[in-house]
């Protein structure tokens, strides 16, 4: 994927995250279907993952993006692990990923390693668009703290 459409997918997931006034972990996808009008395609039948990509495809369609395997993928995990909510909770191993963001093991690791990169490169807040997602998941993520007695070092 070239940085350009991997740039668009991960906008286009924080622009999601704020539309449907997300404010939580594990990410409700139903406000999400809402808000574009796929909320006939969800099978709650169906796990949360499997939901998600089939709007996410809709979502990539809906936006002239090119709808592969892969970014479908990228886009769906990017709506259901906001990066940014899991670096203030610190939330960086596989297990609490997984938990707390209701995703298969096998998503959470691979989130877990991106995570592990991105702190190392000092890569939060590039993006003005990224600040207001942490602004909007604020409140979860000093409750969280709180219960969890997770205080972040950076």
């Amino acid at each position: 994927m070239k940085k350009e459409e991997y740039s668009a997918i991960r906008e286009l997931a924080w622009d999601i995250l704020l539309k449907s006034n997300t404010s939580c972990l594990p990410v409700k996808i139903t406000p999400i279907a809402k808000i574009y009008g796929y909320e006939n395609t969800i099978d709650y039948n169906m796990s949360r993952i499997d939901n998600t990509y089939i709007l996410s495809r809709l979502i990539l369609k809906n936006h002239k993006i090119t709808a592969n395997a892969l970014t479908i993928k990228t886009l769906s995990v990017r709506i259901l692990c906001p990066m940014c909510v899991l670096y203030e909770c610190n939330i960086t191993n596989s297990e609490k990923i997984a938990k707390i963001c209701d995703i298969p093991e096998n998503i959470a690791l691979e989130r877990a390693n991106r995570l592990q990169m991105l702190i190392k490169r000092n890569k939060f807040y590039s993006s003005d668009i990224e600040y207001l997602v942490y602004m909007k998941f604020e409140k979860f993520i000093e409750n969280y703290k709180k219960v969890n007695g997770s205080f972040s070092s950076h």
